[in-house]
């Protein structure tokens, strides 16, 4: 188990996704519990009527803060900047996000026609290129966000049993079932 939940910002094509998928590989290996919870996925499905307009941009980010709530009970939110130059997140364009807005097709795409404004006291920073301009590997990040969670003691030993589940040993019937309804 762990207490911190990262949350990932950065443009479009920074490697958001795919430094997350890492860690989530590298938590779920020694142990712990995740849940990944993709932009895209999120923008297929709870937000797939949504645009890029600044309005639906807000809505996007109401109906995913809404979804954050849920995750909030369950521990803290780390917020992670992935620091990508915009000219490497162009070249990552997979989605054709950025050549559709540069052709008109798309508007308001942060980065390019919309303001992109980096988050202002992130608990971690990922340059995304290392000294020498090199772009660093997802699982190079996703292994320098698993040491700042460790450093900062977001992660605790998986083989401890978490208070909610003590609480529910504490509640055990008679017939030795568990009561997960008191958590």
């Amino acid at each position: 188990m762990w207490a911190g939940r990262p949350t990932f910002d950065g443009l479009s094509g920074s490697g958001k996704s795919a430094i997350a998928r890492s860690l989530e590989q590298m938590l779920h290996a020694s142990g712990h519990l995740t849940m990944l919870l993709d932009g895209s996925s999120v923008r297929r499905g709870l937000c797939q009527d949504l645009g890029f307009s600044p309005e639906e941009r807000r809505e996007r980010i109401r109906r995913i803060g809404e979804v954050a709530k849920l995750f909030a009970d369950a521990g803290e939110f780390i917020e992670v900047y992935v620091d990508t130059p915009p000219e490497l997140c162009e070249r990552h364009d997979y989605r054709g996000l950025y050549s559709g807005a540069r052709a008109g097709r798309i508007q308001n795409v942060m980065g390019v026609d919309a303001p992109y404004e980096p988050p202002l006291a992130p608990e971690i920073v990922l340059a995304a290129c290392d000294s020498e301009g090199r772009l660093r590997s997802p699982a190079s990040l996703a292994q320098s966000v698993f040491d700042a969670l460790e450093q900062g003691g977001y992660l605790r030993d998986p083989a401890i049993p978490s208070l909610a589940v003590c609480r529910a040993l504490q509640h055990k019937h008679s017939d030795g079932i568990l009561d997960y309804s008191c958590l």
